[in-house]
């Protein structure tokens, strides 16, 4: 009974113990717009927080409806160094009842390169938008955490003589979309210009290339990154899955899809496209 007694109380005390969204944070420096992150506690609770260096970071508690000001389980840090040198700071979370102590690393430091990261290069014609993004890293390669308050440039380029890069595609606003604007994003493009994430849908078949460099002059050492993009007709061929004995004879038809929905596609070289496609079939 004893050992019980001892276990579930060992349970009530470590079995649930808090723990913080993530243990470490890299942030930009701030150029002109602070860049911002939320952090939270997991397992709930009474918090208050605090930084050990307040010229660096500071930490806003963001209160819930159901809590006070002073006692909350998540904050905004903010990197408000204007320094580009490398800094380390620490943001300590308290639990009011327990008195146990969270903390958070923090390490603001300068941006050395970036990238574009991409779940597809090929995007379909009049589809909807794929989301681009920068990542961003420090001369020891390290991955920032945020890049929300650091501007980016993006331009398109023709990757070739016969293709007009603008009229293939084309940037769109998180705003004019069906998707939910990223906290990150928001800022910027109530400032028309660009965050490190985008929206981009293809208007005409061809290919483009993307370019996207940080758009402060406290940057301007930064390399450009670029990536090429297709856009294609998406389409469909009608029927997609079929069996066949030797002789038989099947009609095939394609479907073009465009902005959700289906088309039947006619063109004069309907017959060497279905050829080439059925040939892919039988390999």
């Amino acid at each position: 009974m004893i050992k019980l007694l001892l276990l579930f109380w060992f349970y009530l005390q470590f079995g649930e113990s808090a723990k913080l969204s993530v243990p470490r944070i890299l942030l930009p420096y701030n150029t002109g717009v602070p860049t911002n992150y939320t952090l939270e506690v997991k397992e709930g609770g009474c918090y208050k927080w605090s930084s050990s260096r307040y010229d660096l970071v500071t930490v806003t508690p963001l209160p819930s409806d159901r809590e006070r000001a002073s006692c909350t389980t998540k904050a905004l840090v903010s990197a408000v160094s204007r320094y580009p040198e490398r800094e380390n700071a620490i943001i300590l979370v308290e639990d009011e009842k327990s008195g146990q102590i969270l903390r958070c690393d923090i390490v603001i430091d300068s941006v050395h390169s970036i990238e574009i990261i991409t779940t597809t290069r090929v995007l379909f014609l009049e589809d909807a938008p794929e989301a681009f993004e920068v990542v961003a890293k420090n001369d020891q390669g390290d991955t920032f955490t945020s890049l929300a308050g650091v501007a980016f440039q993006w331009s398109l380029e023709s990757d070739s003589l016969a293709s007009d890069a603008y009229g293939v595609l084309r940037f769109l606003k998180f705003a004019d979309s069906v998707y939910k604007t990223p906290a990150t994003v928001e800022y910027w493009e109530k400032q028309n210009l660009h965050g490190s994430m985008i929206l981009m849908e293809g208007s005409k078949t061809g290919s483009a290339k993307v370019t996207v460099k940080p758009l402060d002059p406290a940057y301007k050492h930064v390399a450009s990154y670029d990536v090429s993009l297709v856009v294609v007709a998406n389409l469909n061929l009608k029927p997609a899955h079929i069996y066949v004995l030797p002789g038989t004879k099947v009609k095939y038809h394609l479907e073009l899809i465009k902005q959700g929905k289906l088309f039947q596609y006619h063109c004069h070289r309907t017959n060497i496209i279905l050829k080439w496609l059925i040939k892919l079939l039988l390999l």
